[in-house]
């Protein structure tokens, strides 16, 4: 067993499935996950930027999409969830009010992305058929 091998696990958890990219320097976060279809739920908690700490979680129940984001105040943030292309955005919404939006398209599908800053626990609730 070597020290870094906990990095085959982690690295794809954080930044495949839960959408993490830090910028630390720049005060700059992004959160848009994606989860396997089977997976309903992904959360990590005390997950070290920089000199901060965020936690992430998200939820996916029918169409209904949460990401959830807590980071100390001072960062950029962009967050949102990643859907397969063509799919169909019903409502976006953040804190629970009408949100402004981008679609993003990468590699892993469309990705869905609000603006927002840090400060407090930021949520975006996203449905999609």
């Amino acid at each position: 067993m070597q020290a870094w091998s906990s990095y085959g696990i982690h690295w794809p958890l954080e930044e495949l499935y839960l959408g993490i990219k830090p910028d630390a320097p720049k005060k700059a976060l992004a959160v848009v996950p994606y989860l396997p279809g089977s997976w309903k739920a992904l959360s990590i908690d005390n997950l070290h930027v920089g000199s901060d700490q965020i936690a992430v979680s998200v939820k996916v129940a029918g169409i209904n999409h949460v990401t959830t984001v807590s980071a100390p105040a001072g960062w950029q943030l962009t967050i949102g969830y990643t859907f397969p292309v063509n799919t169909q955005i019903t409502s976006v919404r953040l804190n629970n009010s009408p949100a402004a939006f981008q679609i993003v398209n990468t590699n892993r599908g469309e990705e869905i992305q609000v603006q927002t800053n840090s400060g407090s626990t930021q949520q975006v609730q996203i449905q999609a058929k």
